[in-house]
């Protein structure tokens, strides 16, 4: 059996801690809201998860991310990766990052994020995972028009809950 990819995290930053090797994603995200295209991500970070199977691996993965219409590549970024095989020993899961940079959208919709691997960059190349990233229109859920980020974090704090 070959390793799986058992999970796909989207965040806008993303941490090793040196000391428990664990990632921490922030901001994790599947939909990005803009007031207008194109719109852009300053950083994306792209997190898969893969349970090891039971012999090494060596593949390059690559994740691409396409136009709602499929017309136009906007981001593609390959990197190497070495899964150990399952055992007692071994990790119970391989993870990879992908950090894009500078991410612009074109369009409204649904843009797919696609996660291949190939044996190496000439291919084949093979699907072994897709999530959607939703560009729409407007601005975050919880910020009222026309209201600025630091203006409802200001207007938050100097509010007093009653008799204080």
């Amino acid at each position: 059996m070959r390793s799986r990819l058992v999970a796909t995290i989207l965040a806008e930053s993303a941490a090793l801690d040196a000391f428990s090797n664990r990632w921490t994603a922030f901001n994790m995200l599947e939909t990005v809201f803009a007031p207008r295209v194109p719109a852009g991500l300053a950083k994306l970070a792209v997190l898969s998860v893969y349970e090891p199977g039971d012999e090494d691996e060596r593949f390059l993965e690559r994740v691409e991310i396409v136009e709602p219409d499929g017309s136009q590549m906007l981001v593609s970024n390959a990197i190497s990766i070495s899964i150990g095989a399952a055992g007692p020993e071994a990790p119970v899961a391989h993870r990879s990052l992908h950090m894009l940079w500078g991410v612009r959208f074109n369009s409204f919709g649904d843009h797919l994020l696609s996660i291949q691997k190939a044996a190496d960059e000439s291919g084949p190349w093979e699907s072994v995972g897709r999530r959607v990233i939703r560009v729409s229109p407007g601005s975050l859920p919880l910020q009222p028009q026309g209201q600025q980020p630091s203006e409802i974090a200001n207007a938050a704090s100097v509010e007093q809950p009653p008799g204080a």
